[in-house]
């Protein structure tokens, strides 16, 4: 069985809290993702967090919105993954990212259909600009990976990277796992940045996701937008170069 795990914890370095603030309409972050979810998809959503009790108000958004929280370990993010998806028999996992509000239901389908039409790869996403999508800072698609994979990545590593950054072991060493990749044939500018780590990217994406609400946009008119706002591209490009690891 499949099911989205949305991974969140309020104790971000960078901006802390960021995903239980208001906004939009009053939303935060993570209930609009649950929505999100809830509303086009009839698989099982956990959200996952950790014990530490600076995630308490997490559990109560989960309970609010009638799914699952898990809680476990705060720095061992991989053991997480494998333990939630063990006590909720999932043997896929489609991983969401709590700071990434403009994760985009038309791709979540095309994977998840692509999933469906080519069972028993270890690990499917997007390929974007030539790059994994999960390392990008556009913030538009999700990944699905096995239970078994991330078991696996356990017996093959004890480098504290792979268990803080649940999947890239998996992508970064494809002859160790079946992977199968998605195309995404929308033209992306590199400056775009609508993931969440800093007040300056929540100030942008907030202006953002009012306006793709008010005029109905779909993800590539969003995008079509932005492109041509150079104010604001010129504010991510800050955000970017500021934050690139």
């Amino acid at each position: 069985m499949i099911g989205f795990i949305i991974q969140a914890r309020t104790e971000s370095t960078r901006y802390p809290n960021k995903i239980i603030l208001p906004f939009f309409n009053g939303d935060t972050i993570i209930s609009l993702l649950i929505d999100k979810l809830k509303n086009n998809f009839n698989l099982p959503i956990i959200l996952a967090t950790s014990t530490n009790s600076s995630n308490d108000s997490l559990e109560q958004i989960a309970s609010n919105s009638s799914i699952i929280c898990f809680r476990g370990s705060e720095n061992d993010v991989l053991q997480r993954f494998i333990d939630a998806a063990e006590l909720n028999k999932l043997n896929y996992i489609a991983r969401i990212c709590s700071d990434n509000p403009f994760i985009d239901v038309t791709r979540i389908k095309m994977l998840l259909n692509e999933f469906d039409s080519n069972p028993n790869f270890d690990y499917y996403s997007f390929f974007v600009n030539n790059t994994p999508s999960i390392k990008t800072h556009f913030g538009f698609w999700i990944e699905i990976v096995s239970l078994n994979a991330l078991k696996k990545v356990k017996q093959l590593t004890s480098d504290p990277l792979y268990f803080e950054h649940v999947t890239n072991y998996v992508y970064n060493n494809p002859n160790n796992f079946k992977i199968r990749w998605v195309k995404e044939e929308l033209i992306l500018n590199p400056n775009i940045r609508m993931t969440i780590d800093t007040p300056e990217d929540f100030d942008n994406c907030v202006k953002l996701f009012k306006l793709q609400k008010q005029n109905n946009w779909s993800l590539n008119q969003l995008i079509n937008f932005v492109s041509t706002d150079l104010i604001i591209i010129e504010k991510m490009k800050k955000q970017i170069i500021a934050n690139t690891k």
